[in-house]
């Protein structure tokens, strides 16, 4: 089976060359009894994924300090690290999922720089299991419903006017209108399928939406002015979606990780995951 491997320099390049040549013994595993025509699309996938991978930990590497770079030389040597890998190269030859395929790679990057009993390893290793029995939708919804409960900003503002709080808080809101826009409405039964793959947990009681809209600030406490919000362009269909289930809903740690390396992946942005 012929996977081209993507020339790279560097600790990186010695990484996805180790990584394809595996990949290649474990793709056969997986397809070996199937038709050509399924062992071609597993090929095309994997394929696919191993370049997105490849310009993802060339990136890692290049804003790794240089005495850091020797994680990817013990990346494979690692059982859990390994078996992380094995499990999204499977998961990745299964699915042309552009949405899956970047979590996946962003679970082998986050791995790449934790510790081997770090929280981000071990819930990366659960996150492998079910990311492919979620849909586009679901990885949407996840990452909107991190930005909603965990998500904030590093530093908490010295504001104390009223209309200039309201500004920030738009501001920082404003980005739930991109993240809302490909998921448009949601069912009891997304939310169900959600709750079975251990990605969130359904509280009886439901959560305020203004005081999850209020964000911290360096000295003063102020309250959210609703009906500023309720005149912004992507209000109706974030309330609409609120509406369906979302004040009952809060992340596990699985749904967490899948729906910060989402949100961070669709935003361009970074979010430090302090476990």
């Amino acid at each position: 089976m012929d996977l081209i491997t993507p020339v790279l320099a560097g600790a990186a390049g010695r990484l996805i060359g180790k990584l394809t040549n595996k990949s290649v013994d474990w793709l056969i595993q997986l397809v070996a009894h199937h038709s050509p025509a399924v062992q071609e699309k597993a090929q095309k996938n994997l394929q696919n994924f191993v370049y997105r991978l490849a310009k993802r930990i060339e990136q890692l590497e290049a804003d790794l300090p240089i005495d850091q770079r020797g994680v990817f030389e013990d990346a494979l040597n690692h059982p859990s690290s390994s078996l992380l890998m094995q499990k999204a190269m499977v998961s990745a030859a299964t699915t042309e999922n552009d949405d899956r395929h970047t979590i996946l790679s962003e679970l082998i990057a986050q791995r790449l720089t934790a510790g081997a009993d770090d929280m981000v390893a071990l819930v990366g290793g659960a996150s492998c299991d079910v990311i492919n029995s979620l849909s586009s939708k679901h990885i949407k919804l996840l990452g909107l419903i991190v930005r909603l409960y965990s998500i904030r900003p590093d530093q908490p503002p010295d504001i104390r006017d009223k209309d200039a709080y309201n500004k920030y808080l738009i501001s920082w809101w404003e980005v739930m209108g991109d993240l809302c826009k490909d998921i448009k409405e949601i069912h009891r039964i997304d939310l169900d399928h959600l709750v079975g793959l251990s990605c969130i947990r359904m509280s009886i009681v439901s959560t305020n939406l203004g005081k999850l809209l209020n964000l911290p600030l360096k000295t003063e406490k102020m309250e959210v002015n609703m009906a500023e919000f309720e005149a912004l362009a992507w209000w109706q269909i974030f309330h609409k979606i609120w509406d369906s289930g979302l004040d009952h809903a809060k992340p596990t740690s699985i749904g967490a990780l899948i729906g910060t390396l989402y949100h961070d992946s669709y935003l361009k942005s970074i979010t430090a995951i302090r476990w």
